[in-house]
């Protein structure tokens, strides 16, 4: 290695990345990530950094071989000194061979932390972070196992750092890996306070916001209960389910988080869906309202199958004589009742309109009363909605 001979002038030299080069230099020399040592970037680098020192001239009475020395010696320190130079600068930046001097080196930490997280070590990982996240319910072993089950983290490798901007407290790192066989990469930032400081990752957790379609629901991550809108994990695969018996979810229930800076949503194609106890309990909630409503003999009976007192002639109608009943085609509608879709609120389900409702009742004109009245126009049922945010479950109609 070419030396200064007065490496004292550029003690205060600091690294910096020369994008036209691809590599950080400092005071004429750059850093060989192959060879890892400095190099100078030209033939005269060395002897331009500063002004050479000229030699004392040996006493008349020390012999030649001394008056060699000298110089040789001064050369000697002069390297040292530089290498002090070059060692502190790669050191400051973290990218050296060696040990930096702030701490542990940036990709060593981004490491630590994907190893961390692939044997379930939630405490390591934790510790590798700039800002440890408030909630920490879900940043636990228990989480990472439940996570390794369904698809383990394996061959980690994290590539040497590059700057932003020439900056040496903040770096991104890109790690590859594996997740359940299949390869991932991810971006990672680190940082730190000052060049005395260590490095840690300025993120390494993601924030979940549960989808929209599990409103209301009680529902779970890697079998851990949900008790808010957003949950805190750590990069790994993991599964939304309901524990709601009339529902469950799916869609893109599993999913793999890789990259902490990622925004894109989770569980956005998420579903929830009757199952077959919801299906049930649909069936039996119209069916129950409808047949209260058929049994009514008052005018207003409810399920949208109320009668008008006076009908548009003019024919009264004698209100606690009624009776409904259902056709074929409605009782067939009934009792083969499907969930349509559902309501833009959380939990409500709809279904198609039931149809016809027969009714009969008293009725009064020019003052002579008659028995057995029909009448033209009836109410139909409409399309039930089922409000499964209530118990027991509520049903109206459209």
């Amino acid at each position: 290695m070419t030396t200064h001979d007065d490496p004292g002038t550029a003690r205060d030299a600091v690294p910096v990345w020369d994008a036209e080069r691809g590599r950080w230099v400092a005071n004429g020399y750059g850093w060989d990530a192959e060879k890892e040592r400095w190099l100078p970037l030209s033939p005269d680098a060395g002897s331009t950094a500063s002004p050479k020192k000229t030699a004392r001239p040996a006493s008349p009475r020390a012999s030649s071989r001394l008056g060699v020395a000298r110089p040789i010696a001064a050369t000697a320190a002069a390297t040292v000194v530089l290498a002090g130079l070059m060692f502190l600068g790669l050191g400051a930046l973290g990218l050296g061979g060696g040990a930096p001097r702030g701490g542990t080196d940036p990709s060593t930490v981004v490491a630590t932390y994907l190893s961390a997280i692939a044997r379930a070590d939630a405490s390591t990982a934790l510790a590798q972070l700039a800002e440890v996240p408030g909630d920490r319910s879900f940043l636990t072993d228990e989480m990472l196992r439940a996570s390794d089950e369904r698809a383990p983290i394996a061959d980690i490798s994290v590539a040497r750092g590059r700057p932003r901007v020439p900056d040496p407290l903040h770096l991104d790192l890109t790690a590859t890996f594996t997740v359940g066989g299949t390869p991932a990469t991810a971006t990672l930032a680190v940082e730190r306070a000052g060049l005395d400081r260590p490095w840690r990752l300025a993120r390494g957790t993601l924030e979940i916001v549960v989808p929209a379609a599990a409103d209301g629901l009680a529902v779970t991550v890697n079998g851990q209960a949900v008790a808010a809108d957003t949950v805190v994990l750590f990069p790994g695969t993991y599964e939304l389910a309901s524990t709601n018996p009339s529902f469950t979810l799916r869609g893109g229930v599993v999913q793999t988080f890789t990259d902490p800076a990622s925004a894109s949503p989770a569980f956005a194609d998420v579903r929830a869906e009757l199952t077959e106890t919801g299906v049930a309990a649909f069936r039996s909630a119209v069916a129950d309202a409808v047949h209260a409503c058929v049994a009514a003999t008052s005018l207003v009976a409810g399920c949208g199958l109320d009668l008008p007192a006076t009908t548009s002639d003019g024919i009264r109608l004698v209100d606690g004589t009624v009776h409904r009943s259902l056709p074929g085609s409605t009782q067939a509608a009934l009792a083969h009742l499907q969930a349509d879709g559902y309501a833009p609120a959380p939990l409500q389900v709809v279904a198609d309109p039931l149809g016809e409702v027969e009714a009969t009742a008293d009725c009064e004109k020019d003052g002579r009363r008659y028995t057995g009245c029909t009448f033209d126009g009836l109410p139909r049922l409409g399309s039930p909605v089922v409000d499964f945010s209530t118990s027991p479950a509520l049903v109206r109609w459209d």
